[in-house]
C-alpha cells in the first residue's frame, strides 16, 4: 500500500507540466516563423564565411553580423525586445505571480549581460525576477519540481553567441516564457510536459517514460521533441511531449 502511495506521488510529480505562453527566435535566416521553419527544411543550413569577435581567422558559420562589429549594442537591443515579450504577458498577470529567469549565455558576456537583463526586466515589469541556476531542459525541469506549489512563470532566455564558433555552428537568441498553471488569457497554449533523459540503447523505455509523464496513450502521440546536447557530442537524448 505504501509502495503503491509513493509510485502514485511520482507519477503526479512526473506529470507536472508548463504551458507555452510566447516565444521568440533570433537567428541568421530570421526571426518569422516561415523563415525559420524554411531553414530547418533545408538540409545544407544557411550560413557563410565570416570573422567572429574572438578569432582572427574566418570560419563558415551562420553569423548574426551585428553582434560581432557592435556587440554591446546589439544586447542592449535584443534585450529591448525580448523584454516587450515578457512585459506583454506580466501587464496581464496577478502582480502576486512568482516569476524566474532562466538565462544561458557564453561566458564572457554573461557578467554585463545578467546585470542588464535583470535590470530591464524590474524597470519594465514592475516585477523582481528570480534568477535560477540551471539551464535548458534540465533547468525547466528543476523550475516544474522547486516552483510547482506557487503559480509562476519562467522565462527562459538563451544567447547562444560563441566567441570562437565551431565551423557550421550558427548564432541565436531564443526566448521561451512557460507558466506552471493553466493562464486564461492564453486558451491556446501547448502544454510542455516533463523532459526524460535516456539513452539511445534504451530508447522505447525512455519513450514509454515520456508518454507516462505526459499522461498520454501512444496513438495520440502527434508530436516530439527530440534534443541532443552539441553536435552529436554527448549520446544522450531528451523527450518532451
Amino acid at each position: 500500500m505504501e509502495r503503491e502511495a509513493l509510485i502514485e506521488r511520482e507519477t503526479c510529480r512526473g506529470q507536472r507540466c508548463g504551458w507555452i505562453l510566447d516565444t521568440y527566435v533570433q537567428h541568421f535566416s530570421g526571426n518569422s516563423p516561415g523563415a525559420l521553419v524554411n531553414a530547418v527544411n533545408h538540409t545544407v543550413p544557411a550560413s557563410e564565411t565570416s570573422t567572429p569577435r574572438g578569432s582572427r581567422s574566418a570560419v563558415r558559420y551562420a553569423a548574426l553580423p551585428g553582434f560581432q562589429t557592435a556587440l554591446d549594442t546589439e544586447l542592449i537591443s535584443v534585450t529591448s525586445t525580448l523584454v516587450t515579450h515578457v512585459q506583454k504577458i506580466t501587464d496581464t498577470l496577478s502582480k502576486d505571480i512568482s516569476c524566474c529567469l532562466m538565462l544561458d549565455c557564453d561566458d564572457d558576456i554573461r557578467p554585463g549581460l545578467e546585470e542588464h537583463f535583470r535590470n530591464e526586466l524590474t524597470a519594465r515589469t514592475g516585477r523582481v525576477f528570480r534568477l535560477l541556476a540551471g539551464k535548458g531542459l534540465a533547468g525547466f525541469d528543476a523550475w516544474l519540481d522547486q516552483r510547482w506549489d506557487t503559480p509562476g512563470i519562467l522565462a527562459g532566455v538563451t544567447f547562444s553567441l560563441p566567441a570562437q564558433p565551431d565551423e557550421g555552428d550558427a548564432d541565436a537568441i531564443t526566448l521561451v516564457v512557460l507558466s506552471n498553471r493553466r493562464v486564461a488569457g492564453y486558451p491556446d497554449a501547448v502544454c510542455l510536459h516533463r523532459p526524460e533523459k535516456g539513452k539511445e540503447a534504451r530508447l522505447v523505455k525512455t519513450l514509454n517514460r515520456a508518454l507516462l509523464w505526459a499522461a498520454t496513450a501512444p496513438e495520440a502521440l502527434k508530436n516530439g521533441l527530440v534534443y541532443r546536447s552539441g553536435p552529436f557530442r554527448r549520446k544522450w537524448m531528451e523527450y518532451g511531449l
